[in-house]
């Protein structure tokens, strides 16, 4: 989503950042930059400059915070490494994240290929880039790849946003350098993005035929009873829709197939770390909807900077 510049304050706000951006690029290239690749498993010991580099991304990535990558590595991080671009300052700054997994075989061939980390419930792969360097960032990652004879000189980044911030940079960067590039498997995904102009946001993005559709269907569940969305805050109500959210998903498709996480005492218990560690930050929350006191759909949405 891009920002829009309405008036003469956004503008004013956009010269300050941009100038700003100037700033920390001529300041970071003058100190230098550092790069090591360490195991996925390290980064529990740099828990806090992580998280302030989750926090300054040119890019949000809810994903690749420690509260939920730290909790997820266990069951899906085996062999994983993340690369790490530290700023050679005193004290050094983490500037950049780009967690890794080296594949040997690639669409049936032996073709090795450094591949971003994502796994079955982290479905965007966009690292963590400090805004304000990024493009520096970028490319000390490119040069260390291109010097570092342990690593496939081939990358791959499943699941990145060809038209987010990180994705701009990189498609600069890789210009520049005369890289070759290409997409594979694009596609679109269903989006909220509202913008500056958040009134009739909804009347805009939907058809009037389907908003009619829709009342009718809320109509019809007040049939049945007291239709209501209720979201959970206190920890006791949030474990308790957790509950809720996993019995209704073991009582769809996922359920019958057995790949519901209800039935997967470590998948289980990932989830209900991520969300009791993330809803009193203010990063997650969980809605039922319920009928007649009943829930019968639930949601868990997870929260990193603007961007849900």
């Amino acid at each position: 989503m891009n920002a829009r510049f309405g008036n003469g304050t956004d503008h004013a706000m956009a010269a300050i950042a941009s100038a700003r951006r100037a700033v920390a690029v001529e300041r970071w290239s003058s100190i230098g930059l550092d790069v090591e690749v360490v195991p996925l498993a390290a980064l529990s010991a740099i828990a806090q400059p992580w998280s302030a580099l989750a926090a300054r991304a040119v890019e949000p990535n809810v994903f690749l915070e420690p509260a939920f990558a730290m909790a997820a590595m266990p069951i899906f991080g085996d062999g994983a490494q993340a690369g790490l671009i530290w700023s050679q300052s005193s004290p050094r700054e983490l500037l950049g994240l780009f967690p890794i997994r080296i594949e040997h075989w690639r669409y049936g061939l032996p073709l090795p290929v450094l591949t971003g980390w994502t796994h079955p419930f982290a479905p965007f792969g966009v690292p963590l880039v400090h805004r304000d360097v990024a493009e520096p960032v970028v490319s000390a990652w490119l040069d260390h790849i291109s010097q570092d004879a342990s690593l496939p000189s081939l990358m791959l980044l499943p699941y990145v946003c060809d038209d987010g911030g990180f994705a701009t940079v990189l498609d600069g960067v890789l210009a520049r350098r005369g890289c070759a590039t290409a997409s594979f498997d694009r596609h679109q995904r269903a989006l909220l993005a509202p913008g500056e102009d958040r009134a009739g946001y909804i009347e805009r993005a939907i058809a009037i035929k389907q908003r009619r559709e829709l009342a009718r269907k809320w109509r019809r569940l007040q049939d049945l009873g007291a239709a209501e969305i209720v979201r959970a805050i206190e920890p006791a109500d949030v474990l308790a829709q957790l509950d809720e959210f996993f019995r209704i998903e073991a009582s769809g498709w996922k359920g019958r197939v057995g790949t519901a996480a209800a039935k997967d005492h470590d998948i289980r218990r990932f989830m209900a770390e991520v969300v009791s560690t993330l809803v009193p930050r203010d990063q997650a929350t969980i809605r039922c909807l319920k009928v007649g006191g009943k829930a019968i759909a639930a949601a868990i949405t997870l929260n990193s900077g603007n961007t849900a």
